[in-house]
């Protein structure tokens, strides 16, 4: 007797009709399993979702349709708490969870730790797509493992209420301000190997990197979208303040001091005419140094709201010509590390 008997079985794996598929042909190794919780109320996913009886798939909803909050509560209040699409699917789910990352990370309704385990799996996907589209296969294969395992390492420091909480604000305001701290977070930790740094200065760096911009959550959206120059001078006070709101935020997560200094310095220069301190070369950390770095070229080939992104070799001509931004030892490592991916 089927669970879901107003559910129809399967004419098709997807929406394309030349998928067609009898149920009993589907084998079990051809769906991706995930829970029911990752299913979010009004939203629209470009994936089918099945139900597994037995030995057998039946079709829950299809390819494009939108959730409705009954579709999951049907679904836990019938005890199922995992659910299936096609494999070859993936991708769209995985873009799915990126897209409402911030949402599900809000949901009190889940645990913290299944809850941070999302997040984790999520940035994971995010570091992995980022090295593959901007550095070498070589830099992949030696560096992308060491990636992995500081994000999981990272997860503890997201296992009370509070943490999740401003990381779903910073991931929900700025998806896009997430996606550049991923990208800091990449180029960061690739500086950072070349000094073959024990783990906990690792995965505390890295996590400072992603989480830099954290204090722009507290800032008015169009004064994120002004070019810096157009400022006024209270706007541009309240924008170079980003950094120490970030910091006092960071108490709620909590980050280790390597952490909280790469929030507070990411916009530090060499020569002392950064902010929000005006810190001079020798009183910033080499690895905030890095993450102002990997910020700065992030940013510059990302673009923005008021500039289109630039060639990476633009880029790195724009930082090289910037004198007195950056530690010259920390570019010149930037550069190997693109010149391996012929970008530079």
């Amino acid at each position: 007797m089927e669970m879901f008997p107003n559910h129809r079985h399967p004419e098709t794996i997807d929406n394309d009709s030349s998928m067609r598929l009898d149920v009993n042909d589907i084998r079990p190794d051809s769906f991706h399993q995930f829970p029911t919780n990752h299913i979010i109320a009004n939203t629209r996913a470009d994936f089918a979702i099945y139900l597994r009886q037995d030995d057998q798939f039946v079709l829950y909803t299809r390819k494009g349709e939108s959730f409705s909050p009954e579709h999951r509560k049907k679904l836990e209040s019938q005890g199922v708490d995992q659910v299936y699409i096609p494999l070859h699917q993936k991708r769209a789910y995985d873009e799915y969870l990126r897209r409402n990352l911030g949402q599900l990370l809000d949901d009190e309704s889940i645990t913290v730790a299944e809850r941070a385990k999302a997040w984790s799996t999520t940035t994971q996907d995010m570091a992995r797509g980022f090295f593959e589209q901007n550095l070498p296969k070589t830099t992949l294969r030696i560096r992308y493992k060491r990636f992995e395992d500081v994000v999981s390492q990272s997860t503890r420091f997201f296992q009370e209420p509070r943490a999740l909480k401003e990381l779903s604000k910073f991931i929900t305001k700025s998806g896009k301000g997430y996606g550049h701290g991923v990208g800091t977070m990449v180029y960061t930790g690739c500086i950072l190997h070349t000094f073959e740094p024990d783990d906990l200065l690792m995965t505390a760096c890295c996590l400072g990197a992603i989480l830099h911009d954290i204090g722009k959550t507290r800032l008015p959206s169009n004064l994120l979208d002004k070019a810096p120059n157009t400022l006024t001078d209270a706007e541009r006070t309240m924008f170079i303040s980003h950094p120490a709101i970030g910091v006092q935020l960071s108490a709620s997560i909590p980050l280790v001091p390597e952490a909280i200094h790469c929030v507070l310095f990411h916009h530090e220069r060499e020569d002392g005419r950064g902010f929000p301190s005006g810190a001079m070369a020798d009183d910033i950390p080499f690895y905030a140094k890095a993450v102002s770095l990997a910020n700065h070229y992030d940013n510059l080939t990302r673009g923005t709201a008021y500039r289109p992104p630039l060639h990476p070799f633009e880029a790195l001509k724009h930082i090289r010509d910037d004198q007195g931004a950056h530690d010259p030892q920390l570019f010149k490592r930037l550069i190997q590390i693109l010149a391996e991916a012929k970008i530079a």
